[in-house]
């Protein structure tokens, strides 16, 4: 394994360009970590307006480079173009992409590098949009174990992870936990402050809990006050806002408003196909759930869905 920042003494070509590389990018890394150290959320160009050109420019960039597979080509680029492709709703190729750079960023500085978990922490969501929850909770639990031994658990970015732990639980995990999983957004305001990006996303995970807890009225008060405040933040067009909108859509049926909910599920996937496509995972979720509120046929509160 190499030190980081260091070359070993025998290297093949590509392993030298490889590490070259590695070692280039890592001060923007560093750099990107502690912008989020500030701010606790990293500005996504590919969710800013012309975001999907930019998005689409990145993973073209990388896809022409020309590293062999599995070379641990381009590893600084790979993390940024994987991101980009789940959010364009490309999850199979962002999977391998972001399994290969995790691989040999594990081989080259570690499973514990901080920019190892940054990898694994972008892994999980794709897994679990593939339908590999399990997988996906597997990652996730190292990463959050990785970033509080190594950046310790007052940083932004373990918090942030700690409360990706409520969106990939059941509700009997949830259950079986549930006094130290329901104290997340508490954890994240006592760290960083209450209107911290941080502590505003474990709001949302923990709306969500609470709704799979079948805890409606809390959950509906929570995630409305949750979207004004990504709405002030971001814009109502920003994926983020809408998410939390969708959930906001299914608390609302579930305390019988379907009205409102209607409303606002058409809202969310109008908005989502303006910016995202129609075709995009997220804009089909909303499509759906829009289907089954018009014809009355709603999800069950154990699964609310919803990108």
């Amino acid at each position: 394994m190499v030190k980081r920042d260091r070359v070993p003494s025998a290297l093949s070509v590509i392993d030298l360009l490889v590490v070259v590389g590695v070692v280039a990018g890592r001060r923007h890394q560093r750099e990107r970590r502690s912008r989020v150290g500030a701010t606790g959320q990293r500005v996504d160009p590919v969710h800013q307006r012309g975001g999907a050109a930019y998005g689409q420019c990145l993973v073209r960039a990388v896809r022409g480079v020309g590293f062999p597979p599995g070379r641990g080509s381009r590893p600084a680029a790979d993390p940024a173009a994987g991101r980009a492709l789940f959010r364009m709703g490309g999850y199979a190729e962002a999977r391998e992409l972001l399994r290969r750079t995790r691989a040999t960023q594990v081989r080259l500085f570690g499973a514990d590098d901080p920019d190892t978990l940054d990898s694994a922490q972008g892994l999980q969501p794709v897994l679990n949009n593939l339908g590999r929850r399990e997988e996906a909770l597997v990652l996730l639990r190292v990463t959050v174990a990785g970033r509080g031994a190594v950046l310790k658990p007052a940083h932004p970015l373990t918090p942030r992870s700690r409360a990706g732990l409520l969106t990939l639980l059941t509700g009997a995990e949830i259950a079986a936990e549930e006094a130290t999983l329901l104290a997340l957004p508490a954890d994240c305001a006592r760290y960083l402050g209450l209107r911290h990006p941080v502590t505003v996303s474990a709001r949302h995970n923990h709306a969500r809990a609470l709704f799979v807890l079948g805890r409606f009225a809390s959950a509906d008060e929570e995630i409305r006050e949750v979207a004004e405040e990504y709405e002030r933040s971001f814009g109502p067009d920003h994926p983020t806002v809408l998410a939390a909108r969708q959930l906001y859509a299914q608390t609302r049926a579930a305390l019988g408003d379907g009205g409102t909910a209607t409303d606002l599920t058409a809202a969310v996937v109008a908005r989502r196909e303006q910016g995202l496509g129609p075709d995009h995972p997220f804009t089909l979720s909303g499509r759906a759930l829009l289907t089954e509120l018009r014809t009355g046929r709603r999800r069950p509160p154990s699964a609310p869905g919803g990108a």
